[in-house]
């Protein structure tokens, strides 16, 4: 983060295009100098991109982390959903110490990321990906020295996570602090505090998931319900309610899919009834969704 820093303290609290720091020069010598908005702070980059053109001041960065540092072995859309979710409330954590609800987040500084809903979705903000390793040193300014050809090493698979961050309008040393310090920390506090453990466990409900699908695309079932499913959703969202009551298939419908027992609905057509409030929106919704 040595380069971004230097570029911002060049600028003036006023400025409203952050030139610079989108450019991102690297003057390797006398007469060479390249633009490469890739910023390190270990062996961890940040791309920072522009989002529009009319708001400079709210960039996209995408942090690229190397998948041997959080011990990912399994590079699927799972995997990276997963890291999306556990990012998440570290950023909360940022947000909350920058919130003041008299001004607004041009004035405050704010941190946007995904919020995911409940499926697991192929997504853009998080992903991965081949990316280059570091291949210079960091001088004073915006100089850096190349290392010799060979020493950086060849390009490694790295998580990727876009987000997007409001600057605070005529702040530079708050915006500074925030893309140089604050959220490099909470990036490296991710790291360290990943959960591979949970990670193997979102692995292996995602293929027992995707195997229950399989078999239905081949069998006389349309669909499957497992017993303990949470059908009803939380008021506003789509995460489960929580204190619902679990779902439990009537005996006659009840068969075993991969290991898991549930209520299978056979093709052809299925009359679902009941009193008001009893479930059968509920349960439709959660076919339709695939929970």
């Amino acid at each position: 983060m040595k380069r971004l820093k230097h570029f911002l303290l060049q600028m003036e609290n006023s400025t409203t295009t952050y030139k610079e720091m989108y450019e991102g020069q690297l003057v390797i010598g006398p007469d060479e100098v390249e633009y490469d908005a890739t910023y390190w702070y270990g062996d961890v980059s940040v791309v920072i991109e522009t989002t529009h053109k009319l708001a400079k001041d709210k960039p996209t960065l995408v942090w690229q982390i190397p998948i041997e540092k959080l011990g990912i072995e399994v590079c699927d859309e799972a995997s990276a959903d997963f890291c999306l979710r556990q990012l998440k409330p570290y950023i909360d954590e940022l947000n909350a110490l920058l919130y003041n609800r008299s001004r607004p987040d041009n004035e405050n500084g704010r941190y946007y990321i995904c919020e995911s809903g409940g499926e697991v979705l192929v997504r853009n903000t998080a992903y991965f990906a081949f990316c280059v390793q570091k291949d210079y040193e960091n001088r004073a300014g915006a100089a850096v020295r190349l290392y010799e050809e060979g020493i950086a090493g060849p390009p490694q698979m790295c998580l990727c996570i876009r987000m997007m961050v409001q600057l605070p309008k005529g702040k530079i040393r708050k915006a500074m602090q925030m893309l140089c310090k604050d959220l490099p920390e909470a990036v490296v506090r991710f790291i360290d505090e990943f959960n591979v453990e949970m990670l193997s466990d979102t692995i292996e409900l995602s293929r027992r998931q995707e195997a229950i699908r399989k078999w239905l695309k081949t069998s006389d079932y349309c669909a499957f319900i497992a017993n303990g499913s949470i059908l009803p959703r939380a008021k506003g969202t789509d995460l489960p309610m929580t204190d619902a009551v679990p779902f439990k298939s009537t005996p006659e419908d009840e068969i075993e899919v991969c290991g898991v027992k549930g209520m299978g609905i056979r093709r052809g057509v299925t009359v679902i009834t009941g009193g008001g409030y009893s479930g059968k929106s509920s349960l439709l919704d959660a076919i339709s969704a695939g929970i």
